[in-house]
C-alpha cells in the first residue's frame, strides 16, 4: 500500500495566515494520524510501503508537501513517489515544477516520479496544440524564470536564453514584491530556495529573532527549541528553520516571510499574465528537458510512465507518439542527446482506462517492431529492462 496525500487549489477569497496555510494544516493532521496509527500497529509497516501526493498538479505546488514528505521520511516509511510534470499551464512551468520536485522533497534513490510528460513530450508536438500566447500566474512564471536562469547560467550556448530569462524575472519580481529596495536574482533565487520550509515554524522562528535585544543582529542565537514544544516527529524539520535564520541574509528572510504572508503580494502574484508558448527556442527547451532526465539518473529516482493514461488525456493520438521511445533512446530532434531515462511502466487507473500493465507492454512492443523496426530479440530486450527496472525499483519489501 501507498498512503496518497492530496493535492487541493488554495481558495485566493479566503487567503488564510500563509500560503496553503488551511492546506497545509490538513496535510499535517492526516500525517499525524498516518505515524501514530504504524506506531499503534507497527505491523502495518509490513504493507505501507510509501507515500504519494496525487490529484490535480495545478492546485498544489511541490514544496507544500515537503515537510510531510520529510516527516514520512524520518519515521522510516522509505519510499515516495510524486505525481507531476504531466499537467502544467505552460511546458516550461511542467520541467521547472519537475525540478522542484527533486530538489524541495527529500527524494532519494530508489524514489519516483510519476508521468514527468513535460520531460518527454517533443515541443513542437506541446506547441501544435496551444495557442500562441497562454495564461500563467505572475507567481508561477517567476518561479519558472528563475529556474531557467539558474539551469541555463552556467551554459555558453544558452546565455542569450539566460540573461532574457534573468532581465525578465527581475522585473516580474519587483512588480510582485513592491518593495523599496530593489531585487537582483540572486535575492530572488535565495527567497524561492527557501519554500521547502515549514511555514508555521518559520513565521514564529523570525518573531522570536526580532524579539532578541538586537534583532536579526542576534539571529545566531536562535535555535529550535525556541519555537516552543515539537514532536518528535516534526523536530527535524523545525532544526531546517534554525539552520535557514542562521545561515541566510535578513533582507532574504523577511522576505520570504512577505512572500508568504503579505496578502496584497499574494493577490498580485495570483494575477494571471500572457506568456509566449515559444518563450524559449524548440532546442533550447529540448536541451533543458535533456538536463532534468540526467539530474534524475544521477540521483537515481525512477520515472514511472503511463502511456494509455497520457495518450487518453494528452496530447497524443496513438502509441507510436509518446514519449517512452525518446527516453529509450530511440528518437531524436532538435540535436537532443537522446538521454535514457530510468524508466518503469505503470497502468495509473485501470478501471478508467481500460487497460493493464500487460497490454501496454504489449502496444509498446508492437510500436518497436513495426514503426521503429527492431528485431524481436532487441524489443523484448528493451521491455525486459523496463520489466526489470520496475521489479529492482518496486516498493514491496526486498527479500
Amino acid at each position: 500500500m501507498v498512503a496518497h496525500f492530496i493535492k487541493e487549489s488554495e481558495d485566493q477569497t479566503t487567503l488564510g495566515q500563509y500560503r496553503y496555510s488551511t492546506l497545509r494544516m490538513a496535510l499535517q493532521q492526516k500525517c499525524h494520524i498516518l505515524l501514530e496509527t504504524l506506531k499503534d500497529l507497527p505491523a502495518l509497516t509490513q504493507w505501507l510501503r510509501g507515500i504519494d501526493a496525487a490529484a490535480n498538479e495545478l492546485d498544489t505546488p511541490p514544496e507544500v508537501f515537503a515537510p510531510i514528505f520529510g516527516v514520512c521520511k524520518q519515521a522510516n516509511i522509505q519510499h515516495a513517489t510524486f505525481h507531476v510534470g504531466e499537467d502544467f499551464n505552460h511546458l516550461l512551468s511542467g520541467i521547472r515544477v519537475i525540478d522542484d520536485a527533486i530538489n524541495l522533497l527529500p527524494l532519494t534513490g530508489g524514489d519516483r516520479l510519476g508521468h514527468c510528460t513535460a520531460l518527454g513530450i517533443w515541443p513542437v508536438q506541446w506547441a501544435s496544440h496551444m495557442p500562441q500566447n497562454l495564461r500563467v500566474s505572475r507567481e508561477e512564471w517567476l518561479i519558472t524564470l528563475v529556474f531557467i536562469w539558474k539551469k541555463f547560467s552556467t551554459h555558453n550556448q544558452y546565455k542569450k536564453c539566460s540573461e532574457q530569462a534573468r532581465q525578465d524575472a527581475v522585473t516580474l519580481a519587483n512588480y510582485i514584491f513592491a518593495d523599496q529596495q530593489f531585487l537582483d536574482i540572486e535575492q530572488i533565487y535565495a527567497i524561492m530556495a527557501l519554500r521547502h520550509l515549514w511555514p508555521e515554524y518559520f513565521v514564529k522562528a523570525m518573531a522570536v529573532v526580532k524579539s532578541f535585544p538586537n534583532g536579526f543582529a542576534d539571529k545566531h542565537r536562535f535555535t529550535w527549541r525556541l519555537l516552543g514544544l515539537i514532536s518528535d516527529n516534526w523536530q527535524q524539520e523545525a532544526a531546517k528553520i534554525a539552520v535557514a535564520i542562521q545561515s541566510t541574509h535578513e533582507n532574504v528572510l523577511q522576505l520570504y516571510l512577505k512572500w508568504l504572508t503579505n496578502h496584497a503580494l499574494r493577490k498580485r502574484s495570483a494575477e494571471l499574465i500572457d506568456v509566449k508558448r515559444d518563450y524559449l527556442p524548440c532546442e533550447d527547451v529540448v536541451g533543458l528537458q535533456d538536463e532534468m532526465l540526467q539530474q534524475l539518473s544521477d540521483k537515481n529516482i525512477i520515472i514511472e510512465t503511463l502511456p494509455t493514461s497520457n495518450i487518453r488525456i494528452s496530447q497524443y493520438s496513438e502509441m507510436k507518439q509518446h514519449h517512452i521511445f525518446r527516453w529509450l533512446g530511440l528518437e531524436r530532434k532538435h540535436n537532443n542527446s537522446a538521454i535514457e531515462a530510468l524508466v518503469s511502466l505503470g497502468s495509473d487507473d485501470p478501471g478508467i482506462f481500460a487497460n493493464t500493465l500487460v497490454t501496454d507492454f504489449y502496444h509498446i512492443y508492437q510500436v518497436l517492431v513495426t514503426e521503429f523496426q527492431l528485431s524481436d530479440n532487441k524489443a523484448i530486450h528493451l521491455l525486459n529492462q523496463i520489466n526489470e527496472r520496475g521489479r529492482i525499483y518496486r516498493f514491496h519489501k526486498q527479500n
